[in-house]
């Protein structure tokens, strides 16, 4: 959310599981307004912060620009 630049108003959504090794693998991503469009990514790393913080950003690279900025025009209409 940090990097979204969002919170409770945009559809987003995450899963954090803990491997005995130590590692977090996140499954994350974007859903339109109108749930046409799902974007969604896994990332995989020992640094929680830094999985968090990659996620967002391939989400943001897949086109996640777009769907904030949509969002954003809507509820400022």
């Amino acid at each position: 959310l940090e990097v979204l630049q969002g919170g409770c108003s945009i559809p987003s959504f995450a899963l954090a599981t803990l491997s005995q090794a130590g590692e977090v693998a996140l499954v994350g991503g974007l859903t339109s307004l109108d749930g046409q469009q799902v974007l969604r990514e896994q990332v995989v790393g020992t640094e929680p912060r830094a999985v968090g913080h990659e996620l967002a950003n391939r989400i943001l690279d897949l086109g996640g620009r777009a769907i904030l900025d949509q969002i954003r025009e809507q509820q400022n209409a």
